[in-house]
């Protein structure tokens, strides 16, 4: 334990309070853009990266970057969440103290707590959290999920117990799951070892039509790869496909162990997503002490897809200038990640027809996937596909059915059923004209699982498919199944089926009068009856 601990919260305390005018003298903004911005502050956090990596560690080396009048406490958070050690973190801060700009918020100090947990340095941590509830740092508080999430990275699972009993334990659960904070309840479950009640809690999300959210099914993989219940993560990444999501990079020695315990083309495909990039170049590297090359440790550059995503909202030509100049190199990954942190479905929309012609880039299902939710989930149906196929690259028909899936999800969770029925009639509709009639049956099936309720128009699309198929007795029991929920079918569908079932049957000359009574489109559904009996004792003979 460092020695000057407890004396240096008193100190930052200090310098909190006096230097707050101070950072206000800098509030115009230097920058031409947001992006400019963006790069500037990544441009920081790479050289505090590096200099808290230094082989042996020296702060002074960091006093002339930290004394950048442009240093603020977002450069700060992301330079002590990238911190290799709670050793360099404190030295960090501790370097900070001499910084005349600087002042400490919520985010850093809960950035520097974080750190201290996963070190498992209970005794620093209980000094931070009784500076901050003590009014040490002014109104900065910790929550009670915070205190949670920090004692769980230690591994104190008896001080998190004697925090809350079974009853008032239950009681939080569902008050994070009314108000939306449903991953807080199920990393809560999974800390204490609930694996299955963290998985019913999640299963229940979608009835709720509640968003399941990447650090969730990460939190359930681990668990369920930890105990060696592969059957159960084969499920979640399965859904994982479907939903568009990859794994984050923390999970990769995890989903390793499952690849050699013979889970191969669950994983491979992760796994080749997850490796590093080459065309990526280090920043540097961290040597440790020891002489194994094993321990260094490669540094890629920093990025944060939410703070580009929100710098890139304006989408204006200085910002796309900007972007292009900076050279970064574009991966499914993310460009997946900017997708899901837009806020506007028409920059989103922008960003992605823009990535498509950048070098080495090409969109596939899973970038689609994010562009296709992001348009539903804002109720923008007319760009779901509102993209040109040249965009893309080659996708297989399973990533394709994975891609209608997750679309038919997304737009019922949404509760736009209406939407859902139109958008896939017409995907139904596109396929029966290329003769795919499995595609159009597995379309039909995710509509029915979904719950959605199909309306006549698709019924009619199901029926001229099986028309043109020569599925003469499927067209029927489709029709059947339309009059069963209280739906009318237009004369059209009547007049096809009826089209159908005369072309064959041989005897249908002496059931059907030559020329239809009355107009075209009034052919009867008795008549459709007799003409299929008809046909169905035809085939009968035909198979006897």
């Amino acid at each position: 334990m460092r020695l000057h601990f407890k004396q240096l919260f008193g100190g930052i305390t200090l310098l909190n309070s006096l230097t707050t005018q101070q950072t206000r003298c800098y509030a115009r903004d230097p920058f031409p853009n947001k992006i400019s911005h963006y790069l500037y502050r990544a441009k920081l956090i790479d050289s505090i990266r590096l200099g808290l990596r230094s082989n042996p560690p020296s702060p002074t080396s960091l006093v002339p970057i930290l004394n950048d009048r442009l240093l603020d406490s977002f450069v700060v958070t992301q330079a002590l969440r990238s911190a290799p050690s709670a050793d360099s973190a404190l030295s960090l801060v501790e370097t900070l103290e001499t910084t005349p700009y600087f002042s400490h918020n919520q985010n850093t100090l809960h950035a520097l707590a974080t750190v201290l947990a996963k070190s498992c340095w209970s005794v620093q941590l209980k000094v931070l959290i009784d500076a901050i509830n003590a009014g040490r740092f002014g109104s900065i508080r910790v929550s009670f999920m915070n205190l949670m999430q920090w004692y769980a990275a230690i591994g104190d699972l008896e001080l998190s117990s004697k925090r809350i009993c079974t009853e008032s334990y239950n009681i939080v659960m569902g008050l994070y799951v009314q108000m939306g904070k449903d991953t807080e309840a199920v990393e809560h479950l999974m800390n204490l070892g609930k694996l299955d009640s963290a998985m019913e809690v999640f299963n229940t999300l979608p009835l709720m039509r509640i968003r399941r959210t990447l650090k969730q099914y990460s939190i359930l993989v681990e668990g369920f790869i930890g105990v060696e219940r592969f059957d159960e993560v084969k499920t979640l990444l399965d859904e994982m496909r479907a939903d568009g999501k990859f794994p984050g990079r923390a999970l990769l020695l995890s989903l390793q162990r499952m690849n050699k315990a013979g889970f191969i083309q669950e994983t491979d495909e992760f796994l080749k997503e997850m490796s590093p990039d080459e065309r990526i170049k280090n920043i540097g590297c961290s040597v440790d002490s020891s002489d194994d090359d094993e321990g260094n440790e490669v540094i890629k550059p920093w990025l944060d897809p939410r703070a580009l995503a929100s710098a890139l909202q304006h989408w204006n030509h200085e910002e796309i200038s900007a972007l292009e100049d900076a050279k970064l190199v574009w991966t499914t990954r993310l460009v997946c990640k900017l997708l899901r942190h837009f806020n506007s479905p028409e920059t989103a929309w922008k960003f992605f027809y823009w990535a498509a012609y950048q070098p080495g880039f090409t969109h596939d299902v899973y970038s689609v996937e994010r562009m296709m939710a992001l348009s539903a989930r804002h109720g923008r149906t007319e760009l779901v596909f509102h993209y040109d196929r040249t965009l893309c690259g080659p996708i297989s028909k399973f990533n394709m059915m994975l891609l209608y899936s997750s679309l038919l999800r997304t737009l019922t969770k949404c509760g736009s059923n209406s939407d859902s029925v139109v958008t896939f009639s017409g995907l139904m509709y596109h396929f029966a004209l290329n003769g795919d009639i499995k595609t159009v049956q597995k379309l039909f099936a995710m509509v029915r699982q979904s719950g959605v309720e199909p309306d006549a128009y698709m019924f009619k699309v199901l029926i001229q498919a099986y028309c043109r198929a020569e599925r003469a007795a499927l067209a029927w029991r489709v029709f059947e199944n339309l009059r069963n929920s209280n739906l009318v079918p237009d004369a059209d569908t009547k007049e096809l089926l009826a089209a159908a079932v005369e072309e064959n049957c041989e005897q249908i000359n002496n059931v059907l009068p030559l020329t239809l009574r009355g107009h075209i489109w009034t052919v009867s559904s008795a008549d459709l009856t007799r003409v299929f009996i008809i046909h169905s004792k035809s085939l009968a003979s035909t198979a006897g």
